[in-house]
Formats: structure tokens, sequence, C-alpha cells
């Protein structure tokens, strides 16, 4: 027997044989419509193989994209939603977050209505709102990121050198 999609819910469809679960096969709702997709969920909606859309209008379009919650979407190869309303746009993005949306390749959204529009970013918040990151621990290689704790000692350092030069110039 081939690999094929499952769909299950009040009214659902599983196009490549065989593995659909509920009251009626009727197009348009729960679809799984590639070689091990999987759409659970009332118009829930997987047509790529691997894609994975759990919840109801939940939508995963491409290979191996997640969408689990409430009208989430996830749109482009590997892309991950996680939420109700989570948005992943773009090859490898991950929304993780109601409303969270990941606009670009490789963006990170973590949070409720966070935004990552840029590639290769992480976001915790959107423009005018955004959020403080706690609990960092000291940067110790050059691609780590800063504590204030790190950056108040830089300061007084520059501090103390500037009444050096002032003292003796």
């Amino acid at each position: 027997m081939a690999p094929a999609g499952v769909a299950v819910g009040g009214y659902h469809q599983c196009r490549l044989a065989d593995d659909s679960l509920g009251w009626c096969a009727t197009p348009g709702t729960a679809y799984a419509s590639a070689v091990d997709s999987v759409a659970v969920g009332f118009a829930a909606f997987a047509n790529a193989p691997q894609a994975t859309a759990l919840g109801g209008f939940s939508r995963a379009y491409a290979n191996q994209a997640v969408a689990l919650g409430f009208n989430a979407s996830a749109a482009l190869a590997g892309a991950t939603a996680v939420g109700a309303n989570a948005y992943a746009y773009d090859v490898g993005a991950a929304a993780l977050g109601t409303g969270a949306q990941a606009l670009a390749a490789s963006s990170v959204a973590l949070g409720a209505s966070a935004v990552a529009d840029r590639a290769n970013t992480v976001s915790v918040g959107s423009a005018g709102a955004e959020r403080q990151i706690t609990n960092v621990a000291a940067g110790t290689a050059g691609t780590d990121a800063v504590n204030l704790d790190q950056l108040n000692e830089v300061a007084e350092i520059a501090a103390e050198t500037n009444k050096y030069f002032q003292a003796s110039g």
C-alpha cells in the first residue's frame, strides 16, 4: 500500500486514498491531498508532501510545512505556524504564538502578535509593541547576545578612560 494522506473532520476528503474519517467525504473541507500529508479539523488543508494542518481552517501549503491552531497558515517549505492566526510565509520561517507572523526566510516570530519581517532574524514583538528578553546569560563568543550587565561594565571602563584623558590631556 502506497503512503497516503490523512483527513479527519466533520467534513473531509483524502485524495491519495484512503484514510478518511468523519461523517461525509465532501470536497473543500478537511483535505489532505499529498503523500504523508495530514489535515485534522474543519476546513483544515494540507496539500503538499509531509504537510500537516491541525485545527479548524489551518493550512499547510508546502513540503514539510506545519500549521497548528485555528486559522494557522504555513506557506512555504519547512515553515511552521503554531497558534491561532499564526502565519509563517517563507521558507523555514517559524511563527509561534497567537497572531505571530514570520514573513521572511528563516525568520522566527516568538509570542503573540510578534512580527519577524527580515530574513534570519528572531523577533519577540513588533514595531510599536516591543518586548524585552529577560534572563539572558552573559555572552562568551563573538556572535552571542550581550546582556545589560556586560554593557554597563564596558560603559564604566569608557567613563574611567575618558576621565584619564581629560585630566592629562
